[in-house]
């Protein structure tokens, strides 16, 4: 939270307040692999775990291992996949596959997209799909309790990969397509942030946007990438083939504005590096 204190995830209060054996680790080191084995689990279920299981783990429950991840695999294996497939401009998605030794790299049991509009945030998305996985997930896992058997299929495909994000992958590129710029700024919020700078100060992008107002002019040899317009209508960065409207900003040191309020008595030439 806002106060860096460690707070219990839902799984961890629901197992507490059930009264089930909780073990909190953030590796599988000797003494979580003795207590997993000691537990004689049916079946393994991870989300968002974020790093590879050990072979000998892999083989103690009796029906394996299953991972939620939010990607339609094989595209966007790894750490970041509903940022990276965002920025990409793919669809929210999700896929439950059994974990094998490789990346995200087992057969699939099922899979599937969320139609969430064209404004969708990756903290957003990660919401929602966090609440349709947890559905899936539940709903395979019950099916399997009562003898429906499930054969993964193989993935098809080249696989692409969704590589840990930093912060630097939050910077906007105004000579990029507007409607490229307008994706990254949706996936990297919240974390980790776009941003861009003017006279060499950080200056985040918190709202930009909606995707109906974005005005599309083409390629403009004369423009300015990064430039910044104000008008009666609003406030808007100039990309490579268009103008993206800008709702709220966050200069360094500052709280979070209205770019309107943010663009009020400032130079009358500003542009974005």
């Amino acid at each position: 939270g806002r106060r860096r204190e460690l707070t219990a995830s839902p799984v961890a209060v629901w197992a507490q307040r059930a009264g089930l054996p909780l073990c909190k680790t953030n590796r599988l080191d000797s003494n979580a692999v003795e207590l997993i084995r000691n537990a004689r689990p049916d079946l393994g279920i991870v989300v968002a775990y974020g790093a590879l299981i050990p072979d000998e783990v892999l083989t103690i429950p009796r029906l394996g291992w299953i991972n939620l991840h939010f990607s339609l695999l094989p595209a966007w294996r790894g750490a970041a996949p509903v940022q990276r497939s965002l920025a990409a401009g793919d669809p929210p998605a999700w896929s439950i596959m059994r974990v094998v030794s490789q990346l995200d790299a087992g057969p699939v049991y099922r899979q599937g997209t969320l139609d969430l509009g064209p404004d969708v945030t990756g903290g957003e998305a990660l919401t929602a799909l966090s609440t349709e996985g947890a559905v899936q997930v539940a709903d395979i896992v019950g099916e399997w309790a009562r003898g429906v058997q499930h054969t993964p299929t193989a993935q098809q495909g080249t696989p692409s990969y969704a590589h840990k994000l930093s912060r630097a992958d939050g910077r906007i590129d105004w000579s990029q397509d507007v409607t490229e710029v307008y994706r990254r700024i949706r996936a990297m919020t919240p974390e980790p942030g776009a941003w861009t700078t003017l006279a060499g100060q950080t200056v985040k992008i918190l709202q930009a946007g909606p995707a109906q107002r974005l005005q599309v002019v083409g390629a403009d040899k004369e423009g300015l990438p990064g430039r910044v317009v104000v008008d009666e209508e609003g406030v808007w960065a100039q990309c490579r083939d268009g103008f993206l409207p800008l709702r709220v900003v966050q200069p360094a040191g500052k709280t979070a504005m209205s770019a309107r309020d943010w663009a009020r008595g400032r130079a009358h030439r500003m542009v974005f590096a």
